[in-house]
């Protein structure tokens, strides 16, 4: 019995680690192809690693983190009678317009009302109150998000819009070949901004010191790299 309950244990874990995988995926890939999803499937299979992290971080790299959920399934996820296009083109962190305030959303799954909660069946996240007050501290969220409407659930969470738009230098080889992934920033002070063609939220490590200080539930902080094309381009090829 003991040695049955440790087997399933390990299974789960391993089923929620690749879960995490296939919503970083999902993250990066808007609308992925069918050769991308394959090539996601092939290195998951291959448990490809590289000792790119080490290069990188001996390169004078900016260091910033990918702020995104844990998977669990006790977290709330949500659901709306709005077709999911009309959502998708607004819960899109780089979007510029509000969803518009008439859509409301309702619970689909889960009880746990954590501090990032998503969309049901999908990677698009909300953020509590507290998530809010903190990344306040290091930008003004005033023109950055906006409330969003839950029947039957008092705890307000909100979207994040309207963020500035870094470019993705190594999508493909950080999705299939584990490199960190690392994007077109050098500048070290940015607290909070995205990324070209992905639903990724990225933070310094100022913001991730902060959220951590915070205790705030269900949050999963990635490291990653800023760094210019010709950076990336000479660890590459040294």
């Amino acid at each position: 019995m003991i040695g049955e309950r440790s087997e399933a244990n390990g299974h789960r874990k391993m089923s929620n680690a690749l879960t995490n995988k296939w919503n970083e995926f999902m993250r990066k890939y808007k609308n992925p192809t069918k050769k991308q999803i394959y090539q996601f499937r092939d290195a998951i299979e291959k448990n490809i690693l590289v000792t790119s992290m080490t290069l990188l971080k001996n390169n004078n790299m900016i260091h910033l983190f990918d702020f995104t959920h844990r998977f669990k399934r006790s977290m709330l996820e949500i659901s709306s009678t709005t077709s999911y296009d009309i959502l998708w083109k607004y819960l899109d962190p780089l979007q510029k317009e509000r969803l518009p305030s008439n859509i409301t959303f309702k619970l689909e799954t889960g009880k746990k009302q954590y501090d990032i909660i998503r969309l049901y069946e999908s990677g698009e996240e909300f953020f509590s109150q507290n998530v809010i007050d903190v990344l306040s501290l290091f930008v003004d969220m005033t023109g950055k998000c906006y409330p969003i409407n839950i029947d039957d659930i008092e705890k307000q969470y909100y979207a994040i819009y309207n963020l500035e738009a870094f470019s993705f230098l190594n999508r493909e080889e950080s999705t299939f070949e584990d490199e960190p992934c690392c994007f077109e920033v050098n500048v070290p002070s940015l607290p909070l901004f995205g990324i070209e063609g992905t639903k990724c939220i990225i933070v310094s490590t100022e913001v991730k010191n902060a959220l951590l200080k915070h205790k705030l539930s269900n949050i999963r902080l990635l490291e990653c790299f800023g760094c210019t094309l010709k950076n990336i381009k000479k660890i590459k090829n040294p």
